[in-house]
C-alpha cells in the first residue's frame, strides 16, 4: 500500500465518526505526554497509566464481544497515530496510550512487560509492552509471541 498524501489523511479524518476522532486526538497528546514522561522522568512514575500491579503472571480477563471489538478499534487508531508522529512511539508508549482509553470506556485489559535475551548480542536483552483484551493480544502481539518472558502484569480493574 502506497503512502497517503497529507490530503488523503485529512479527508480520512473528516470521515472517522466522532468517537474516534476523540480517540485518534486523545492518542496524539496522550502519546506525546508519555514520550516526555519517559524520556526525562523516572519510569516508576508510568504504574499509574498501566494498572494495579499483579507479579509476573500470565492473565485472562473476562470480556464481551463489544468490549473486545472496541479495545480492538481504539488500538488501531492508536497504531496509526503513533506511526505518524514525529516523536518515538513504540510499544511501550502505544500500549499506555490504548490501556488509558479502554480505562475510560471501563474496559477490562492486561498490561504486560515482557523482556528477553537479544540473540544478536547475548550481553544484552530486549523489552517489550503488550496489552491483552480477553484472550485477544490487541497490542504488541506480533513480538509478544517471539520468546518474551512476562516480568510484570498490571490489571484494570483491579483484581
Amino acid at each position: 500500500m502506497s503512502k497517503m498524501t497529507l490530503k488523503q489523511k485529512l479527508h480520512y479524518f473528516l470521515t472517522l465518526p466522532f468517537e474516534r476522532k476523540l480517540w485518534f486526538c486523545f492518542s496524539i497528546f496522550s502519546s506525546f505526554g508519555i514520550w516526555v514522561l519517559i524520556r526525562f522522568f523516572k519510569a516508576k512514575h508510568l504504574h499509574i497509566f498501566m494498572g494495579h500491579h499483579a507479579g509476573n503472571i500470565m492473565l485472562c480477563n473476562l470480556s464481551s464481544k463489544q468490549q473486545t471489538l472496541k479495545a480492538w478499534r481504539i488500538a488501531r487508531i492508536v497504531e496509526a497515530v503513533c506511526r505518524g508522529v514525529p516523536w518515538e512511539c513504540k510499544c511501550l508508549t502505544e500500549a499506555i496510550c490504548t490501556n488509558m482509553i479502554l480505562s475510560f470506556y471501563r474496559i477490562p485489559s492486561i498490561f504486560y512487560l515482557g523482556s528477553m535475551i537479544d540473540k544478536h548480542s547475548p550481553n544484552s536483552m530486549k523489552a517489550h509492552a503488550w496489552l491483552t483484551v480477553g484472550e485477544h493480544c490487541i497490542i504488541g502481539g506480533k513480538v509478544a509471541d517471539n520468546g518474551y518472558i512476562v516480568t510484570a502484569t498490571f490489571t484494570r480493574p483491579k483484581i
